[in-house]
């Protein structure tokens, strides 16, 4: 069984759609959804991110991003109430860095 996968053209990941920034939840239907959703949002670099977010924009694994801010050596992350939350600004500077 051949599985065909669509490429997704490279103006979408820049074309924001204002609903796509509201504060509800969005239905997703795949990861690359997902993915375009969190680009999308990141535009804004005041966007507060999870460290899932974080971990999924990277391409690594939540615990490596959870040991980088134990050795605080990871994107600098700031607490929001009981919550950690990461500036989308404040990743992109990080990689960029690196």
């Amino acid at each position: 069984m051949t599985t065909t996968h669509l490429a997704v053209p490279p103006a979408a990941a820049t074309d924001l759609d204002p609903t796509d920034l509201a504060g509800e939840p969005a239905t997703l239907g795949s990861a690359e959804d997902s993915t375009l959703l969190l680009l999308k949002r990141m535009r804004d670099p005041n966007y507060l991110m999870t460290v899932e977010d974080v971990a999924a924009y990277l391409r690594v694994p939540v615990g490596t991003v959870r040991k980088w801010r134990e050795k605080n050596t990871g994107p600098t992350a700031r607490p929001v109430g009981k919550y950690l939350r990461y500036r989308a600004g404040d990743v992109v500077d990080w990689f960029e860095r690196q």
